[in-house]
């Protein structure tokens, strides 16, 4: 039974959540490196200033950025073991070819374009046509395996 597209699919918004994950893990690691950066030329700043005066200000930013690092380390770890958790997801899939489409588009984030050269770079030749189709089955099979893995946790 082909699966209805007017409702919602929790396999592809899981699948998906890897995407939002490596965004945030991204933001939040950038946050963090230009914390740091700033820390680093107010430091050197005032390593540079005869005397070293102005010491409290570099205090201040280190603190800060314990402070945001204390904050934003859970949430990075929050975001890799998602990652973490689709990956192991998509690991339990039967299939081989079907791993690999799904490991290919949601875990590596390729477009159906980057999809086809890098199988045909391996001398798998497909078409968009039948990329879809397995993509398609890829699926089926996620959502057999999401509904086997949501059967047992309710009983």
């Amino acid at each position: 039974m082909p699966y209805s597209t007017d409702t919602r699919d929790p396999v592809r918004d899981f699948l998906d959540s890897v995407r939002t994950a490596r965004v945030e893990y991204n933001r939040l690691s950038e946050k963090i490196r230009c914390l740091e950066a700033q820390c680093m030329s107010v430091t050197a700043t005032l390593s540079a200033t005869p005397g070293g005066g102005g010491g409290g200000d570099a205090e201040k930013m280190w603190a800060a950025l314990a402070d945001e690092s204390a904050r934003l380390y859970p949430l990075l770890k929050a975001a890799m073991e998602q990652e973490q958790r689709v990956e192991n997801f998509i690991d339990r899939i039967p299939n081989d070819s079907h791993r690999l489409m799904l490991k290919l588009r949601y875990l590596d984030c390729l477009s159906w374009e980057r999809v086809q050269e890098l199988l045909s770079r391996s001398g798998v030749f497909y078409s968009d046509r039948h990329i879809y189709r397995l993509h398609g089955e890829a699926l089926e099979a996620a959502r057999r395996l999401w509904a086997q893995d949501n059967k047992e946790e309710k009983s």
